[in-house]
């Protein structure tokens, strides 16, 4: 399945006011609510041995993918797994989704090379996990989600990717998210966001936390 092109803009909250975010979003003028309750979000990221997709990213490449195998809920056992593939054209941005079997991570890995979605050569380096909360406005055309109690570590045992000690953020990332069709009203949504709007990928972040040599 493939999404449409969407632009997601980031602010990277600095602690002292992250505990008023939720207030400025629920008092926003475009009336967000919260369309379900905040959910555990798991990530293992896929790189080459050179770090290509860290470094691209890195380098402002703007024709560019990322690779990560996501689920929800609790990180062990990793349950109702999808694979994405994100797509970065410039400023837009897409993602291509595809399911896989509940099944071993060694097992996941080999199907989604046999089916042709991830490359040989990619690896498993980084996973991550945080809290989300989501929030959608009142005319549905915009999405934020929040994300804290942010979690990740450099995968060494790559049979076996959950085992090992976690390092942890105390940073909170608000993403704006909206179609590309709407990117001409998007400035009276930025206009009540007191943030600072910042470049992060929380992939980068860890990888540049975690493997030294990048």
């Amino acid at each position: 399945m493939l999404s449409d092109f969407r632009y997601e803009m980031k602010y990277e909250i600095e602690m002292d006011i992250s505990y008023a975010v939720r207030s400025i979003i629920l008092n926003h003028p475009a009336q967000f609510s919260q369309p379900f309750p905040d959910r555990w979000v798991n990530n293992i990221y896929f790189d080459t041995i050179s770090f290509d997709t860290c470094q691209h990213n890195l380098d402002g490449i703007s024709n560019r993918q990322k690779y990560r195998l996501r689920w929800y809920g609790d990180e062990q056992p990793i349950t109702n797994p999808k694979f994405e593939i994100k797509i970065k054209d410039n400023a837009l941005g897409r993602k291509r989704t595809v399911p896989v079997p509940d099944a071993t991570f060694a097992t996941i890995q080999k199907y989604l090379v046999e089916e042709s979605q991830l490359p040989y050569y990619a690896q498993p380096v980084i996973r991550n996990r945080y809290l989300r909360s989501y929030f959608l406005s009142a005319d549905r055309m915009f999405r934020i989600t929040v994300d804290r109690d942010m979690s990740y570590a450099r995968i060494i045992d790559r049979q076996r990717p959950l085992l090992g000690y976690s390092l942890h953020s105390d940073k909170v990332i608000v993403e704006l998210k909206f179609d590309k069709e709407n990117l001409a009203d998007h400035k009276e949504i930025t206009r009540y966001l007191p943030f600072r709007q910042t470049k992060h990928s929380k992939y980068v972040s860890a990888v540049l936390n975690t493997w030294s040599y990048v």
